[in-house]
């Protein structure tokens, strides 16, 4: 494999390109590196000795930032606020140690380090040290283990701090890789788009990074996914016409969308986005039943209850209830 000599280097490496869309940021100024890396890694102040630089390298995604760090002359990272997020770091040369909570961890290259939220950390590098990162917010990493396991989340996450390429770190790091790819091929991010990134990355961490979440994973999720229907489908039942998008839904009852609709499927026998589609007909069937055609017009019906495309509205109301819904509108009061 190619050495890596800088972060420069290391993201020529895994773009294939031979320059970041985003510049690296490089400075021989201690009190300059220390403001620019608080603002990214939370607030710290920075011993350095001589011959001290730092290269730095952000991509920021939904919720989250993706890093890239090189550090000259040895420095020291003291934390002067507690820490309230999750920091990842793969280092691609040299050494880092992290002193968090009075718990040390060492990763040499190739490994993984990971820093949870803490109340006090101390972070050291030798020379020549080059790391590439993932930092994200506590709630953030908690509520996608929330999503994927069906349960709600509420304590931080005990991950293991220091993970070699022997235990599924370069699967974490080859996650990270392409992230970053996608970000300086796409250059310029869509919120969905970054979403999707940092959702693919956090899945990769929460399913490669050992800790006492992992049993959370991969327990039975039938119990979980029985609630999550039943809660799911009483909120579309009281929504109706005024329903949240499905992928909220999903969110607020604590799965995927993917398991939302699995549970559906084998629960109800039909899917999320069907059921909503059945009460709204079932609401535009009483509305045109109980309206007067002088007063009111199926589009208009349609719409009210979210049904906004009024051909597809007319077949499914006809297969549904075997007549069209002019017919219903036309008809006399019962």
């Amino acid at each position: 494999m190619q050495e890596t000599k800088s972060i420069s280097d290391w993201l020529t490496q895994t773009t294939g390109r031979h320059s970041a869309s985003r510049p690296v940021f490089v400075t021989h100024d201690a009190e300059l590196a220390e403001r620019q890396g608080s603002r990214l890694l939370g607030p710290h102040r920075l011993e350095v000795r001589r011959n001290f630089a730092i290269s730095l390298y952000e991509a920021p995604l939904a919720s989250s930032h993706l890093l890239g760090l090189e550090y000259e002359g040895r420095p020291d990272l003291i934390s002067t606020a507690p820490v309230d997020h999750y920091t990842i770091t793969a280092t691609v040369n040299g050494t880092l140690r992290v002193h968090s909570d009075g718990k040390e961890a060492v990763g040499p290259t190739g490994w993984l380090v990971i820093t949870p939220p803490c109340e006090f950390v101390r972070i050291s590098v030798d020379p020549s040290t080059i790391l590439a990162g993932f930092r994200i917010p506590h709630h953030v990493l908690e509520r996608r283990l929330s999503i994927l396991s069906g349960r709600p989340v509420n304590n931080h996450l005990e991950l293991e701090r220091s993970i070699p390429p022997s235990m599924n770190a370069e699967n974490v790091i080859a996650a990270l890789r392409q992230a970053v790819t996608v970000v300086e091929q796409v250059r310029l991010l869509t919120p969905s788009l970054a979403q999707a990134v940092e959702e693919s990355l956090l899945t990769s961490i929460l399913l490669g990074i050992p800790g006492d979440h992992t049993h959370e994973l991969y327990r039975s999720a039938e119990p979980a996914a029985g609630r999550a229907v039943r809660e799911a489908a009483a909120l579309i039942r009281e929504t109706g016409p005024q329903c949240p998008p499905l992928t909220d839904v999903a969110t607020t009852v604590g799965v995927s969308l993917r398991r939302l609709q699995a549970g559906f499927r084998a629960t109800l026998g039909t899917t999320p986005s069907r059921y909503l589609r059945d009460i709204r007909l079932d609401a535009a069937h009483q509305a045109l039943k109980s309206a007067h055609p002088s007063d009111a017009t199926v589009a208009a019906i349609a719409t009210s209850v979210g049904l906004d495309h009024l051909g597809r509205f007319s077949a499914d109301y006809r297969r549904r209830f075997g007549v069209s819904p002019s017919v219903t509108l036309r008809a006399p009061a019962s």
